[in-house]
């Protein structure tokens, strides 16, 4: 009888031991799929810096590419628009010619250039549609007219009517054109 009395002992005695052992394991099975998971995460995580230090590096090399592209277009085109302005300036007009000859021999980033006299009308433009329209009215036709500000002259982007109808945001640059007395004689713009 003593046996018997043991073996349910001795089980609960074996199924404690194992329970012990079970406990252990899922301990450290956890602990490991933890660790598993924490390297897991950190390597993603340095993956993760390094796409966005290569995606930082990247847009500052676009934007250095797109600085550099603006400063070239803008100095091209205060060459353009000073050059006009000594022509006129010197010979006291602008000949279309010299339009069309900038246009092929420069590339310009501009939709036209266009020359107004005094009082706001349009005689020379690479658009020949604008030509006879009026411009008094504009910003940098004001500003010019109002003072001799010697310097390039860049507009607030306004709403432009372009090919067939369609609006697009643009700015001018222009310059003050200057009779030979020194008064003001119009203005040049891109």
């Amino acid at each position: 009888m003593q046996d018997a009395r043991k073996a349910p002992y001795n089980n609960k005695r074996t199924l404690f031991g194992y329970g012990r052992i079970s406990a252990i394991i899922a301990v450290t099975t956890l602990i490991a799929v933890s660790g598993v998971w924490f390297h897991f995460l950190t390597l993603i995580d340095h993956e993760y810096q390094q796409d966005i230090q290569k995606t930082n590096e990247a847009s500052a090399n676009l934007l250095l590419a797109y600085d550099e592209n603006i400063r070239r277009n803008f100095e091209n085109i205060d060459d353009v628009l000073g050059s006009l302005k000594q022509e006129y300036e010197k010979n006291g007009l602008i000949r279309p010619e010299s339009i069309t000859r900038i246009y092929s021999t420069k590339s310009l980033p501009v939709l036209h250039i266009s020359v107004m006299d005094e009082k706001g009308e349009i005689f020379v433009s690479s658009n020949p549609e604008q030509l006879n329209e009026n411009g008094n009215y504009r910003e940098y036709f004001l500003k010019h007219r109002e003072r001799d500000l010697q310097l390039l002259l860049i507009s607030r982007a306004v709403p432009e009517q372009v090919f067939q109808g369609s609006m697009v945001w643009a700015f001018h640059l222009s310059y003050r054109l200057n009779k030979p007395d020194g008064s003001f004689g119009g203005v040049v713009v891109a």
